[in-house]
């Protein structure tokens, strides 16, 4: 896979942890212990959770991570809601990262389901490019054409298919 720095989703939720950050700072000192604090954790929870389950090197793993990574996202999104429902930000002021909130999401879904698949493993990931990468000949050949190789093949042939999809996440 590479480093989790060269994941778009990545490099877009430490954008929206800047926004988060400036818009934060528009808020009360009064709320310093209250939206401003909740506000920052759940926007830095999104980064750190991808990081995190990039690390777990596990295809399950990781889909866990990149699904706390949505809830943060989601809660950030609620918080920015609430402020603006008690007038503490004006909803302008939320457009831009609300914007940025949605494309994560959507991105932070696609690269779940495209790691996930159907493929059932209990072996660590693998990625596209990485030494060792099974190919649907070396299966085959190692397997022969009994029912059991069969059905690896297939599913080695849609990892395949999942891990040429997975460059649209990696910058």
């Amino acid at each position: 896979m590479g480093s989790y720095k060269d994941l778009v989703v990545w490099n877009l939720a430490r954008e929206v942890v800047k926004m988060a950050y400036e818009l934060s700072s528009e808020l009360p000192d009064s709320e310093r212990y209250g939206l401003v604090s909740q506000l920052r954790r759940a926007a830095v929870s999104i980064p750190c959770n991808i990081a995190e389950g990039a690390g777990r090197r596990t295809d399950g793993s990781f889909a866990q991570f990149l699904r706390v990574a949505v809830g943060s996202a989601n809660e950030l999104e609620t918080l920015l809601i609430l402020a603006v429902d008690l007038g503490l930000l004006r909803e302008e002021s939320t457009q831009q990262i609300n914007s940025k909130l949605k494309s994560l999401g959507i991105k932070l879904q696609n690269l779940t389901k495209s790691i996930k698949g159907d493929v059932v493993r209990e072996t660590a990931a693998v990625y596209a490019g990485e030494p060792g990468d099974d190919d649907l000949a070396t299966t085959r050949r190692l397997l022969g054409d009994s029912e059991e190789g069969k059905q690896q093949s297939r599913r080695t042939a849609k990892q395949e298919k999942i891990n040429g999809s997975k460059n649209t996440f990696i910058r």
